[in-house]
């Protein structure tokens, strides 16, 4: 039963294996940014929006060099989506700000640079683009980078005429959000590439995780963390951090560092304890990871905050048939059913145990129905499903 339980809980899985950059020729480039202060302005705001500048700039420079690259051109991505990416893949660091004076006009210039890995970037791309998540989230980024480019024009031309000193930090204040809210959705585009190329999805099969995997998600948790200082009301950091954590505690665990993992996970219930999916995918976690005490209490956690959801009982029943609860377990297939009767998963669990109680044809039954719900469109997989049911036979649960 065991056996049976640990297969069927990897044939959920889903697969996504990164690759190791090697070496090859390294574009740099390089922009300069600046902003000419008026009389209502302040030196903190206008380096901001120097950088905004600088960051713009390079990304464009980026996009048209990335036009030209052979691997690139092959990979079909229009262009509005080319620079979608590049904003997720191409890191922009500062490099030097200078205050300039022109006349009596106050300039401040910030140089950036950014460092493209030809042999790497090409991969990234395709990565991002399989995505369906990152790619939309970059394209709607991109979007609302350019809108709120214009919000920050609007209030910088009503800075620059408007009189009274109530008015202007009024109209500063307004600015400094739509500032802070730009800065946070260049954050989330940089937090975006690298969760996906770090290649420790969530729930990817049972091999070792690289550090340099850990590094890119510990990267990209970083970049959310001060995406949602500057922008708490955003709802994608709110999911991304959700994503980025969760990948993390499963990185952990496929590193032999359970404790560590555990935490991770249990930050995210912290975060969000009114999330049924987090409980759900925590559960999901900790009952690949062995803690079937842990599975059972988010499994109800998820159940509590939605009921009606036939997964969250599946995931129930199995941490219970693990913990050795049948009774418990069936009870949760069993409304996993009603909720849900082509739910494939919820009938194998509940063959299984039937069969182990010596209801073999019963089990048979369920067990074939599941078989034929779950794995219709795969016949690979529900040979090996059948397989490893003869080999299991009708051993007990433990």
């Amino acid at each position: 039963m065991l056996r049976w339980l640990a297969f069927l809980s990897i044939l959920i899985l889903t697969i996504l294996i990164d690759a190791e950059p090697s070496s090859a020729e390294i574009k740099t480039i390089t922009a300069t940014g600046e902003y000419r202060m008026g009389d209502n302005d302040t030196r903190t705001d206008a380096k901001r929006l120097a950088l905004l500048d600088a960051k713009r700039l390079a990304l464009e420079q980026a996009g048209t060099y990335l036009e030209s690259v052979t691997e690139v051109k092959n990979l079909g991505v229009t262009r509005d989506e080319l620079n979608a990416y590049t904003a997720g893949i191409v890191e922009v660091i500062e490099l030097d700000t200078k205050d300039v004076l022109e006349a009596a006009t106050h300039i401040i210039r910030v140089q950036v640079t950014a460092k493209i890995d030809t042999d790497v970037i090409a991969r990234q791309i395709d990565a991002l683009r399989k995505n369906e998540t990152a790619k939309a989230e970059l394209m709607r980024l991109r979007a609302e980078r350019s809108q709120l480019r214009q919000e920050v024009e609007a209030k910088t031309r009503e800075l620059r005429v408007v009189q009274s000193k109530a008015e202007a930090e009024a109209i500063a204040r307004q600015r400094q959000q739509v500032i802070a809210k730009a800065v946070a959705n260049d954050l989330l585009d940089e937090a975006v590439g690298s969760w996906v190329w770090s290649g420790a999805a969530f729930l990817a099969p049972m091999r070792g995780c690289s550090e340099s995997a850990l590094a890119a998600l510990n990267h990209a948790e970083n970049l959310t963390v001060q995406a949602l200082l500057l922008d708490p009301s955003s709802p994608f950091a709110k999911q991304l951090m959700i994503m980025v954590l969760l990948d993390e505690g499963s990185c952990l665990d496929r590193q032999g560092k359970r404790d560590k993992a555990v935490l991770v996970l249990r930050e995210a219930i912290r975060l969000w304890p009114n999330d049924d999916s987090v409980h759900y995918r925590v559960a999901q976690l900790l009952l690949l990871m062995g803690d079937f005490d842990g599975a059972v209490d988010e499994s109800r956690s998820a159940i509590s905050l939605e009921p009606q959801n036939a997964n969250y009982h599946v995931t129930l029943g199995q941490a219970l048939s693990r913990k050795g609860d049948d009774e418990g377990a069936v009870n949760a297939y069993h409304a996993a059913i009603r909720l849900d009767p082509n739910n494939g998963f919820a009938h194998i669990g509940l063959g299984m145990i039937l069969k182990a109680r010596g209801l073999k044809d019963e089990g048979e039954r369920y067990i074939q129905k599941g078989m034929g719900l779950q794995f219709k469109k795969n016949e690979r997989l529900r040979k090996e499903a059948e397989d490893a049911v003869k080999q299991i036979g009708t051993a007990p649960s433990q």
